[in-house]
C-alpha cells in the first residue's frame, strides 16, 4: 500500500519559525506548510537572503515545502460571484505568484 506524506503546518507549533521546522523533523513529518498571509513567512519579509536561508534550513532538516497556505478572504469558493475576482488573471494575491517550487530531499542533519 502507498504511503502517504505527512506534512506539519508550522504556525501551529507556535514557536520561531527554525525552532519550528527543527521540531517538524523531530517529529518525523515529511513535509511543512508555511502560512505567508502574514507573519515572518510574508513575501514583504522575506527578501532572497531570508528565502535561500530557509530554503536551506528545511533541506538540511530532510523536509520539503509541501505548500504555501495564504487566504483568499470572505468565504474561499462558497460565492460563485467572487471566484473570477478570486483567481482571475492577475487577481492573485502576491505570494500566491511565486513561480519556483521548494521542496527537494535533505539529509537530516538539522542543525
Amino acid at each position: 500500500m502507498r504511503r502517504f506524506k505527512i506534512g506539519v503546518m508550522l504556525e501551529s507549533l507556535r514557536m520561531p519559525v527554525k525552532e519550528a521546522v527543527r521540531k517538524v523533523s523531530e517529529m518525523g513529518a515529511d513535509g511543512l506548510q508555511v502560512y505567508v498571509v502574514n507573519g515572518d513567512m510574508t513575501p514583504e519579509r522575506m527578501d532572497a537572503a531570508a528565502r535561500r536561508d530557509f530554503l536551506k534550513l528545511t533541506r538540511d532538516c530532510g523536509l520539503e515545502i509541501s505548500a504555501l497556505c495564504g487566504d483568499l478572504g470572505g468565504h474561499g469558493f462558497q460565492r460563485p460571484e467572487e471566484n473570477e475576482y478570486k483567481i482571475g488573471p492577475g487577481n492573485l494575491p502576491r505570494s500566491w505568484r511565486r513561480r519556483r517550487r521548494y521542496s527537494g530531499p535533505g539529509n537530516r542533519g538539522c542543525r
